[in-house]
């Protein structure tokens, strides 16, 4: 019995492979070029991370370019034991250090709170965080604690980076190139640093991402959307996912074309 649930385990997984790399093809056959700039790596960043490793999942060509970056560990606990939400940190922490990038913790306890201090004391450009159609509770919570903190402190723009969700091509406002080599070493360091996350469909993201570079001529990239503070809030206010939304593509998330698809009509449905 052991050894058919391997086989069946091992058959899965080599399916779902397939079908990335059909729908990869596939997607980048049908993508259609989008004019924008590459983001410049001289404005003032604060990436916001509501769980260890989607800062690098979301971020990481900024991460490593940009020498004014500071990251911001959100603390949420994304289900983990009290262990493994310790060993998340500090694999966080050592990726920050790594880029020689300051890094900052909220207080679990009050979010809001150590937020506000964070950004009045940085005075960020942009704040990122993860892009606002996306089905992780904990993601979403992190969007109103700084919706909240927005109406206390301004002179920001609102940037988003998809993580387990892509984004939407008509919100990519700016990108930054992934070349072969660069993808690749994306994906190695990320295996390197996130041990405790090495289970996660990474191949999909990478899929994700060379679907993204079609859109800009490019062998794959890491897209973002950077908006006023004002449009991000009503994103929030009028397109949120409902629940029901979040099951299905939460079910149908290693199909790549079918949640590209879905997340299309979901906000088409919400603009009629």
């Amino acid at each position: 019995m052991m050894q058919k649930k391997i086989i069946i385990s091992f058959l899965y997984r080599i399916k779902t492979k397939l079908f990335w790399t059909v729908d990869r093809v596939v997607g980048r056959l049908k993508s259609e070029y989008i004019d924008i700039p590459v983001l410049n790596a001289d404005c003032k960043i604060l990436i916001l991370a509501p769980h260890s490793d989607d800062e690098w999942i979301g971020c990481s060509q900024i991460i490593k370019d940009n020498t004014d970056v500071l990251i911001c560990n959100m603390d949420m606990d994304g289900g983990d034991t009290q262990e493994i939400h310790a060993i998340r940190y500090q694999e966080m922490k050592s990726l920050a250090n790594k880029y020689h990038r300051p890094f900052s913790t909220v207080n679990a306890n009050n979010r809001e709170c150590g937020l506000l201090k964070i950004v009045q004391d940085y005075r960020p450009e942009i704040i990122f965080l993860p892009f606002f159609m996306d089905w992780h509770e904990e993601h979403v919570q992190v969007m109103n604690v700084l919706k909240s903190v927005s109406a206390s402190v301004k002179g920001f723009q609102i940037g988003m980076y998809p993580v387990s969700l892509p984004m939407l091509p008509n919100f990519i406002t700016h990108f930054r190139p992934l070349n072969k080599t660069a993808l690749k070493a994306k994906w190695d360091e990320f295996l390197n640093v996130y041990k405790t996350q090495t289970f996660i469909p990474w191949k999909r993201f990478l899929a994700n991402e060379r679907i993204n570079g079609a859109y800009l001529n490019q062998y794959a990239a890491e897209v973002y959307s950077i908006i006023p503070v004002e449009q991000w809030i009503k994103l929030l206010d009028n397109h949120l996912l409902t629940d029901e939304q979040k099951k299905c593509l939460k079910g149908n998330l290693n199909k790549i074309s079918k949640v590209r698809k879905m997340m299309s009509l979901f906000y088409a449905a919400k603009e009629a």
